[in-house]
Protein backbone atom coordinates (compact mmCIF):
# COMPACT_ATOMS: atom_id res chain seq x y z
CA UNK A 1 0.00 0.00 0.00
CA UNK A 2 1.15 3.52 -0.86
CA UNK A 3 0.45 6.61 1.24
CA UNK A 4 0.96 10.03 -0.33
CA UNK A 5 1.02 12.75 2.33
CA UNK A 6 0.29 16.32 1.30
CA UNK A 7 0.19 19.47 3.43
CA UNK A 8 -2.05 22.28 2.19
CA UNK A 9 -2.66 25.92 2.99
CA UNK A 10 -4.45 28.24 0.56
CA UNK A 11 -3.34 26.19 -2.43
CA UNK A 12 -6.42 26.56 -4.63
CA UNK A 13 -4.54 27.98 -7.60
CA UNK A 14 -2.52 24.86 -8.38
CA UNK A 15 -3.74 21.99 -6.21
CA UNK A 16 -5.95 20.40 -8.87
CA UNK A 17 -2.97 19.93 -11.18
CA UNK A 18 -1.06 18.22 -8.41
CA UNK A 19 -3.90 15.96 -7.25
CA UNK A 20 -4.58 14.92 -10.86
CA UNK A 21 -0.92 14.03 -11.37
CA UNK A 22 -0.96 11.85 -8.22
CA UNK A 23 -4.30 10.03 -8.39
CA UNK A 24 -3.64 8.59 -11.83
CA UNK A 25 -0.59 6.80 -10.39
CA UNK A 26 -2.32 5.31 -7.33
CA UNK A 27 -4.09 1.97 -7.08
CA UNK A 28 -7.49 1.35 -5.57
CA UNK A 29 -6.01 0.38 -2.18
CA UNK A 30 -3.64 3.36 -1.95
CA UNK A 31 -4.33 6.68 -0.21
CA UNK A 32 -3.75 10.39 -0.58
CA UNK A 33 -3.77 12.00 2.86
CA UNK A 34 -4.23 15.76 2.79
CA UNK A 35 -3.73 17.75 5.98
CA UNK A 36 -5.06 21.29 5.66
CA UNK A 37 -3.83 24.11 7.88
CA UNK A 38 -7.01 26.19 7.83
CA UNK A 39 -7.20 27.28 4.21
CA UNK A 40 -9.53 30.21 3.61
CA UNK A 41 -9.58 30.04 -0.19
CA UNK A 42 -11.13 27.32 -2.35
CA UNK A 43 -8.62 24.58 -1.50
CA UNK A 44 -10.98 22.37 0.49
CA UNK A 45 -13.78 22.77 -2.04
CA UNK A 46 -11.52 21.60 -4.87
CA UNK A 47 -10.44 18.57 -2.84
CA UNK A 48 -14.06 17.71 -1.97
CA UNK A 49 -15.06 17.87 -5.63
CA UNK A 50 -13.11 14.70 -6.35
CA UNK A 51 -15.40 12.52 -4.24
CA UNK A 52 -12.64 9.88 -4.27
CA UNK A 53 -12.46 7.41 -1.37
CA UNK A 54 -8.67 7.31 -1.66
CA UNK A 55 -8.48 10.95 -0.54
CA UNK A 56 -8.52 11.47 3.22
CA UNK A 57 -8.73 15.05 4.48
CA UNK A 58 -7.45 16.09 7.90
CA UNK A 59 -8.01 19.50 9.49
CA UNK A 60 -4.98 20.81 11.30
CA UNK A 61 -4.67 23.84 13.57
CA UNK A 62 -1.72 26.03 12.55
CA UNK A 63 0.95 25.50 15.14
CA UNK A 64 3.73 27.90 16.03
CA UNK A 65 7.15 26.64 17.05
CA UNK A 66 8.51 27.86 20.36
CA UNK A 67 11.99 27.43 18.93
CA UNK A 68 11.41 29.39 15.70
CA UNK A 69 8.50 31.65 16.53
CA UNK A 70 9.29 34.15 13.77
CA UNK A 71 9.48 31.50 11.03
CA UNK A 72 6.57 30.17 8.98
CA UNK A 73 8.37 27.03 7.77
CA UNK A 74 7.56 25.02 10.94
CA UNK A 75 3.85 25.48 10.15
CA UNK A 76 4.26 23.23 7.12
CA UNK A 77 6.41 20.73 9.01
CA UNK A 78 3.82 20.25 11.76
CA UNK A 79 1.12 19.99 9.09
CA UNK A 80 3.07 17.27 7.31
CA UNK A 81 3.53 15.46 10.59
CA UNK A 82 -0.24 15.46 11.05
CA UNK A 83 -0.65 13.73 7.69
CA UNK A 84 2.19 11.29 8.28
CA UNK A 85 0.70 10.14 11.58
CA UNK A 86 -2.33 8.84 9.67
CA UNK A 87 -0.39 7.07 6.89
CA UNK A 88 -1.17 3.37 6.70
CA UNK A 89 0.99 2.41 3.74
CA UNK A 90 4.26 0.53 3.64
CA UNK A 91 5.62 3.14 1.22
CA UNK A 92 5.24 6.84 1.97
CA UNK A 93 5.59 9.77 -0.43
CA UNK A 94 5.67 13.47 0.49
CA UNK A 95 3.87 15.95 -1.76
CA UNK A 96 3.77 19.72 -2.03
CA UNK A 97 0.44 21.29 -2.95
CA UNK A 98 1.57 23.16 -6.05
CA UNK A 99 3.97 20.80 -7.84
CA UNK A 100 3.26 18.37 -10.68
CA UNK A 101 4.39 14.75 -10.52
CA UNK A 102 5.69 13.22 -13.73
CA UNK A 103 3.69 10.16 -14.85
CA UNK A 104 6.23 7.50 -13.84
CA UNK A 105 7.23 8.93 -10.45
CA UNK A 106 5.55 6.36 -8.22
CA UNK A 107 6.36 3.38 -10.43
CA UNK A 108 10.04 4.26 -10.64
CA UNK A 109 10.35 5.05 -6.95
CA UNK A 110 8.64 1.85 -5.85
CA UNK A 111 11.23 -0.06 -7.86
CA UNK A 112 13.95 1.53 -5.74
CA UNK A 113 12.02 1.11 -2.49
CA UNK A 114 12.14 -2.64 -2.99
CA UNK A 115 15.87 -2.36 -2.27
CA UNK A 116 16.24 0.85 -0.26
CA UNK A 117 14.60 2.43 2.77
CA UNK A 118 14.75 6.01 1.51
CA UNK A 119 14.82 7.39 -2.03
CA UNK A 120 15.46 10.94 -3.16
CA UNK A 121 15.03 11.84 -6.82
CA UNK A 122 16.08 14.90 -8.76
CA UNK A 123 13.60 17.63 -9.65
CA UNK A 124 12.90 20.14 -12.37
CA UNK A 125 12.13 23.70 -11.30
CA UNK A 126 9.17 25.47 -12.90
CA UNK A 127 7.81 28.97 -12.40
CA UNK A 128 4.25 29.76 -11.38
CA UNK A 129 3.10 29.53 -15.01
CA UNK A 130 4.58 26.07 -15.49
CA UNK A 131 7.62 27.10 -17.53
CA UNK A 132 10.73 25.02 -16.85
CA UNK A 133 13.39 27.18 -15.23
CA UNK A 134 15.90 24.40 -14.66
CA UNK A 135 15.74 20.84 -16.01
CA UNK A 136 17.71 19.28 -13.17
CA UNK A 137 18.36 21.05 -9.91
CA UNK A 138 21.26 18.77 -8.98
CA UNK A 139 24.09 17.51 -11.16
CA UNK A 140 25.29 15.06 -8.51
CA UNK A 141 24.00 13.38 -5.36
CA UNK A 142 23.08 16.21 -2.95
CA UNK A 143 23.31 14.29 0.31
CA UNK A 144 25.95 12.27 2.14
CA UNK A 145 26.02 9.14 4.29
CA UNK A 146 27.65 11.35 6.93
CA UNK A 147 25.11 13.08 9.19
CA UNK A 148 27.38 16.00 10.05
CA UNK A 149 27.84 16.84 6.37
CA UNK A 150 24.07 16.59 5.87
CA UNK A 151 23.58 19.05 8.71
CA UNK A 152 26.05 21.48 7.21
CA UNK A 153 24.45 21.14 3.77
CA UNK A 154 20.83 19.99 4.24
CA UNK A 155 19.51 18.95 0.83
CA UNK A 156 16.66 16.56 1.56
CA UNK A 157 13.84 17.88 -0.59
CA UNK A 158 10.55 16.53 0.75
CA UNK A 159 8.76 16.86 -2.58
CA UNK A 160 11.25 14.37 -4.05
CA UNK A 161 11.43 11.99 -1.08
CA UNK A 162 9.81 8.63 -0.44
CA UNK A 163 10.58 6.05 2.21
CA UNK A 164 9.33 2.92 3.89
CA UNK A 165 7.52 2.47 7.18
CA UNK A 166 10.71 1.75 9.10
CA UNK A 167 11.88 5.30 8.43
CA UNK A 168 8.46 6.77 9.19
CA UNK A 169 8.11 4.96 12.51
CA UNK A 170 11.57 6.13 13.61
CA UNK A 171 10.91 9.74 12.55
CA UNK A 172 7.64 10.12 14.45
CA UNK A 173 6.86 12.03 16.51
CA UNK A 174 8.90 14.93 15.19
CA UNK A 175 11.09 16.53 17.86
CA UNK A 176 9.64 19.98 18.62
CA UNK A 177 13.06 21.53 18.04
CA UNK A 178 13.14 20.27 14.45
CA UNK A 179 12.35 23.02 11.96
CA UNK A 180 12.21 21.14 8.65
CA UNK A 181 10.30 17.87 8.32
CA UNK A 182 12.17 16.70 5.22
CA UNK A 183 15.55 17.48 6.79
CA UNK A 184 14.62 15.45 9.88
CA UNK A 185 13.35 12.45 7.89
CA UNK A 186 16.52 12.52 5.81
CA UNK A 187 18.66 12.48 8.95
CA UNK A 188 16.68 9.53 10.32
CA UNK A 189 17.33 7.67 7.07
CA UNK A 190 21.04 8.55 7.32
CA UNK A 191 21.16 6.89 10.73
CA UNK A 192 19.07 3.75 10.27
CA UNK A 193 18.36 3.26 6.58
CA UNK A 194 19.76 2.32 3.22
CA UNK A 195 19.56 5.39 1.01
CA UNK A 196 19.27 5.87 -2.75
CA UNK A 197 19.80 8.89 -5.00
CA UNK A 198 18.03 8.86 -8.38
CA UNK A 199 19.46 11.42 -10.79
CA UNK A 200 16.38 11.68 -13.04
CA UNK A 201 13.81 14.38 -12.34
CA UNK A 202 10.40 13.01 -11.34
CA UNK A 203 8.80 16.22 -10.05
CA UNK A 204 8.06 19.60 -11.58
CA UNK A 205 8.66 21.74 -8.52
CA UNK A 206 6.91 25.08 -8.66
CA UNK A 207 8.50 28.19 -7.13
CA UNK A 208 7.33 31.77 -6.89
CA UNK A 209 4.08 30.88 -5.12
CA UNK A 210 3.09 30.47 -1.47
CA UNK A 211 5.20 27.38 -0.98
CA UNK A 212 8.00 27.42 1.58
CA UNK A 213 10.68 26.20 -0.80
CA UNK A 214 13.50 28.45 -1.96
CA UNK A 215 13.67 26.65 -5.28
CA UNK A 216 17.41 26.32 -4.99
CA UNK A 217 17.91 30.03 -4.26
CA UNK A 218 19.91 31.23 -1.30
CA UNK A 219 17.99 31.12 1.97
CA UNK A 220 17.09 34.46 3.56
CA UNK A 221 17.30 33.06 7.10
CA UNK A 222 19.83 34.68 9.41
CA UNK A 223 23.10 32.92 10.19
CA UNK A 224 21.83 32.33 13.73
CA UNK A 225 18.66 30.57 12.53
CA UNK A 226 20.67 28.50 10.05
CA UNK A 227 22.99 27.40 12.83
CA UNK A 228 20.15 26.81 15.29
CA UNK A 229 18.02 24.43 13.24
CA UNK A 230 21.08 22.48 12.14
CA UNK A 231 22.33 22.23 15.73
CA UNK A 232 18.99 21.06 17.13
CA UNK A 233 18.56 18.53 14.34
CA UNK A 234 22.01 17.06 14.96
CA UNK A 235 21.30 16.83 18.70
CA UNK A 236 18.09 14.90 18.00
CA UNK A 237 19.92 12.75 15.45
CA UNK A 238 22.37 11.69 18.16
CA UNK A 239 19.46 10.44 20.26
CA UNK A 240 18.27 8.03 17.57
CA UNK A 241 18.98 4.41 18.30
CA UNK A 242 20.87 2.43 15.72
CA UNK A 243 18.93 -0.68 16.78
CA UNK A 244 15.88 0.72 15.01
CA UNK A 245 17.46 -0.44 11.77
CA UNK A 246 16.98 -4.08 12.75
Amino acid sequence: MISVCMATYNGARFIKQQIDSILCQLGAADELIISDDGSCDGTLGIIASYNDSRIKVLHHQREKSRYYFKMTVPYASFNFENALREAKGEYIFLSDQDDIWLPTKIKECIGFLKKYDYVLSNLSVIDEWGNVVKERLYEKKPFSENALINCIRPNFWGCCACFNRKILDAALPFPKSVCLHDFWIGLVATKIGKMCWYENSLVLHRVGTQNTSTGGKKSENSLWIKFLYRFYAFVEYQKLKKEESK
